[in-house]
């Protein structure tokens, strides 16, 4: 039997860089709420002209409104799926018909209430991932809800950033081999930090995620 070991554990820039590398995927990130940080990966490690078709971030709500129409609730599962629709009739509608025989394209979207300036609020967010695994295949959507517990701001975002990259990374590179098969997931956090993540649909995908890393709890 194959095993995984911590070594052999690409880290958030080897991942990152990874897809980049991989002319065969191609997307489009939206964020709102904690910076661009899962798109700031991808330009951070270089090559990102091979993945990044668009980054988007309308922080004003009526910006937002006008792109993704009006919701009641801005960090709610609706409208990161609403995100989602709209980034991805965009992907398709701009770029199937050039590169859509080749490439398999995903669009990532986060809404998040990162913790504010006076440390008042509720730090919580909605991300997700539609992605297509052959080209022109039918797109898969998969959203999780967090929790983060981060005591600033600025650790917030990474995590967010280290969040994305890793769920990405893990919809498109799993190692189907071995009772190690979650390995690939695991998510490089110190040890200290934590995020909460809720999805029905998640608890078996990240079930030993959950168990071997403890800056995650279910």
């Amino acid at each position: 039997m194959t095993t995984t070991t911590p070594s052999d554990i690409p880290s958030t820039h080897q991942k990152a860089l990874e897809i980049n590398l991989d002319a065969g995927k191609y997307g489009a990130i939206a964020e709102i709420g904690a910076g661009q940080e899962v798109a700031r990966w991808f330009f951070r490690v270089g090559a990102a002209a091979g993945t990044v078709a668009k980054t988007m971030s309308a922080y004003d709500m009526k910006v937002s409104d006008a792109i993704y129409g009006k919701s009641s609730r801005y960090v709610s599962q609706d409208r990161v799926l609403a995100m989602l629709d709209h980034e991805w009739s965009l992907l398709l509608e701009r770029l199937d018909k050039e590169r859509g025989k080749e490439t398999c394209f995903f669009v990532f979207a986060d809404t998040l209430s990162a913790r504010n300036f006076q440390g008042t609020n509720m730090c919580h967010g909605w991300l997700g991932v539609r992605f297509q695994l052959t080209p022109r295949g039918e797109p898969t959507t998969i959203c999780l809800h967090v929790n983060m517990r981060d005591d600033s701001n600025i650790l917030q975002q990474q995590a967010v950033g280290v969040l994305g990259i890793n769920l990405i990374y893990g919809v498109y590179y799993p190692r189907i081999i071995s009772i190690a098969l979650f390995d690939h997931y695991l998510i490089i956090l110190p040890l200290s930090r934590s995020i909460l993540i809720f999805s029905p649909f998640l608890v078996l995908f990240f079930k030993k995620l959950l168990l071997e890393i403890s800056s995650f709890h279910c």
